[in-house]
């Protein structure tokens, strides 16, 4: 896709990848790659995201660092505050609990995804 596009004409795109935990051979190489994800699920203990982060600047230095998708993590003071200064971060929601915000499972906070806060 990368290629087709460059031939096409068209290099000014921003292009994001998302890493999960050992995928290192999947990268597909700095030349590819403008910013690094990671989406982080059920997650609540600071420390756990600070890390989390932290591992990603380190196995890819020079890099932008997003939160890609979330759901259920710590508060992003506090994530801050611990040194994961994601570049951007997007709330993942579980569609059926947020489509009717008056029933009771809108403020349910027994699933995985974004709290009805975001």
């Amino acid at each position: 896709m990368f290629n087709y596009f460059e031939a096409e004409g068209l290099n000014n795109l921003i292009w994001v990848w998302t890493t999960q935990t050992k995928d290192e051979a999947f990268y597909p190489s700095d030349e590819y790659v403008d910013i690094i994800g990671r989406d982080i699920y059920n997650k609540t203990g600071t420390n756990d995201v600070a890390d989390q982060f932290n591992q990603i600047q380190d196995a890819y230095p020079g890099k932008i660092i997003t939160l890609s998708e979330f759901g259920n993590v710590a508060s992003f003071q506090s994530q801050w505050s611990a040194g994961a200064k994601w570049s951007y971060f997007m709330p993942w929601y579980d569609y059926d609990r947020t489509i009717n915000p008056n029933s009771l499972e809108f403020d349910s906070a027994d699933h995985q995804h974004a709290s009805a806060q975001w």
